[in-house]
């Protein structure tokens, strides 16, 4: 079941910071660290303003209820005009119809 595992100590491309010594392996590898630190606050920054901006635009937009709602307002507005038509057409067509 473990097969797939490796051993962290395999994959570490660098060694580990000595806590004895000159030091200077740590200082670079602390320096490297520092500057992706530094990239990755840029990263969220650009990240936490763009949902930002999303979040204001979703504040403008309808939700589902009031998409609905304005869809059956439609609806049941169109469907008395429709009914109005088609009662016009009727007596149209008897009046235009020729006597018996």
């Amino acid at each position: 079941m473990t097969d797939n595992v490796t051993p962290l100590a395999d994959v570490r491309s660098e060694p580990p910071i000595s806590s004895g010594g000159s030091g200077s392996g740590g200082d670079s590898r602390l320096d490297r660290l520092e500057r992706q630190m530094d990239e990755i606050n840029g990263q969220l920054l650009r990240v936490s303003e763009t949902l930002g901006r999303i979040n204001e635009r979703l504040t403008h937009m309808p939700t589902k209820h009031e998409i609905t709602n304005s869809i059956w307002k439609t609806t049941l507005s169109v469907i008395p005009i429709i009914v109005g038509i088609i009662i016009a057409a009727i007596a149209v067509l008897n009046y235009l119809r020729p006597p018996a």
